[in-house]
């Protein structure tokens, strides 16, 4: 009598467990990741070898010419697309995102609920949880572009490592992602010069003629900057974000080629710069990212 009491309760046991394990096994889909319900599901590998061959616009341009890196099996959407959930240029949102959330002590949050950015387990980035595109769409989350450089320095050591965010036609993730690394040295040297000779100049944004070594073929040969004006003290996000925006106003730049970047000079201050070419803020203002 025991026994057959037994075996109902095991055999129920039995099935919830497979039941809880094959559940386990679905891959986490967009909605998951957007309502943060990864709990029970297995995040997406970063690359999944999706033949996502359409290159695609991500938002109007004043510059045809200078396409996008992106590649979707859906143009019209973005990650949180299903006919885009397997493509490599979805792995940000769809695998880094995902285990942040899954193992959120592995990853630096600036905020515990929500809107937030968040620094990536194991990698140089940060992004958000929010699906934004690229940093022209950031541009229109004032809150969330001016969060974003500052948590980007509180969360790095300014001493040595600067902050990134690559234009549009130079990115090949289809989410909004900032590099954190190790400064150029050949920029640091080229910064330093400019606050040793004329700091409180750069007090406001002002337009710096770029080195050959900076230049780029395409887009302007100018980026403009700001500086800190106290040594060893972080520049405002809201000063970033202001700059970008002048810069995507001024007359015959293309907003495609728009990046920027934040960097700390010898001399101990901070800059905050736009560039408008087709070169990317990463390689030109940091190393080894």
């Amino acid at each position: 009598m025991i026994i057959q009491k037994i075996l109902p309760v095991a055999v129920i046991f039995l099935c919830l467990n497979i039941i809880q394990k094959t559940v386990s096994q679905f891959i986490c889909t967009s909605g998951d990741i957007f309502r943060d319900e990864v709990a029970t599901c297995t995040c997406r590998d970063f690359t999944t070898g999706g033949s996502c061959t359409n290159r695609c616009p991500v938002g109007p341009t004043n510059c045809a010419a200078a396409l996008s890196g992106i590649f979707l099996a859906d143009c019209m959407s973005d990650c949180t697309s299903v006919q885009n959930k397997d493509c490599d240029a979805c792995g940000i949102w769809l695998h880094s995102l995902c285990v942040c959330q899954q193992n959120a002590s592995f990853c630096a949050w600036e905020n515990s609920q929500g809107e937030s950015w968040v620094k990536l387990a194991g990698q140089n980035l940060a992004t958000t949880n929010e699906p934004i595109h690229n940093i022209l769409a950031l541009q229109t989350h004032p809150s969330l572009a001016i969060t974003g450089w500052d948590f980007g320095q509180q969360i790095s050591d300014p001493s040595s490592q600067g902050l990134a965010i690559n234009p549009v036609r130079t990115v090949t993730q289809d989410q909004i992602h900032m590099h954190i690394c190790s400064i150029n040295p050949a920029m640091r040297t080229f910064l330093t010069s400019k606050s040793t000779s004329a700091l409180s100049t750069y007090s406001t944004l002002q337009p710096i003629q770029l080195t050959p070594q900076f230049k780029q073929p395409r887009g302007s040969d100018t980026m403009w900057c700001l500086a800190s004006q106290t040594k060893n003290s972080p520049i405002s996000g809201n000063a970033i974000y202001g700059a970008i925006n002048s810069v995507l106003q001024m007359h015959g730049i293309c907003n495609y080629y728009v990046g920027a970047a934040v960097v700390r000079d010898g001399n101990g201050y901070t800059w905050g710069c736009v560039t408008a070419d087709s070169g990317d803020a990463e390689h030109r203002f940091l190393l080894n990212c």
